[in-house]
C-alpha cells in the first residue's frame, strides 16, 4: 500500500508541475502573439491538454486522499478548492473565447487580459497549494 501512496503522490506532483508548466506556456503566447488568429491556434492546441491535466490531478489527487483514507486536512481541502477555483475560471476563460469576434479588438484586448490574469492566478494558487502542502 505504501508503494501505491508514494508512486500516486509522485505522479500527482508531476501532473501538478505540467500545469504550471502550461501556464506559463499560456501566459507566454497570450503575451508573444499579436495577432488574435494565431493565438487562437495555440489555445484551442494547449487548451485540451490543460483539461486532461487537470483531470489527471483530480484522480491522482482522489488517488492519494483515498490511500490516505480520506482524513479531511487544511491542505487537502485547500488542494480541492485550488482545484476547483482553476476548473471554474477556465470554464469562464473558455466562454468569453468563444464570445470573441475576428473583428471585434476591444473583446480580443479584454480576453487576452482576463486570460492573463487567469494564468497568473493559476500560477500563483498552484504554488501556494504546494507551498502549503510540504509545510503541513
Amino acid at each position: 500500500m505504501q508503494e501505491l501512496l508514494s508512486a500516486a503522490k509522485w505522479t500527482h506532483q508531476l501532473f501538478v508541475g505540467g500545469l504550471f508548466i502550461l501556464a506559463l506556456l499560456n501566459i507566454y503566447f497570450i503575451k508573444k502573439e499579436q495577432m488574435f488568429h494565431e493565438l487562437a491556434k495555440q489555445i484551442e492546441f494547449l487548451a485540451p491538454q490543460y483539461y486532461l491535466l487537470l483531470a489527471a490531478i483530480l484522480f491522482t489527487g482522489l488517488l492519494v486522499w483515498t490511500v490516505e483514507e480520506f482524513v479531511i486536512k487544511i491542505d487537502v481541502l485547500t488542494m480541492l478548492g485550488v482545484w476547483m477555483i482553476i476548473f471554474i475560471t477556465s470554464i469562464i476563460k473558455y466562454q468569453k473565447y468563444k464570445r470573441v469576434r475576428i473583428k471585434d479588438m476591444e473583446g480580443q484586448n479584454s480576453f487576452k487580459n482576463f486570460a492573463k490574469k487567469k494564468y497568473i492566478l493559476d500560477i500563483v494558487l498552484i504554488f501556494s497549494a504546494a507551498i502549503l502542502s510540504y509545510v503541513l
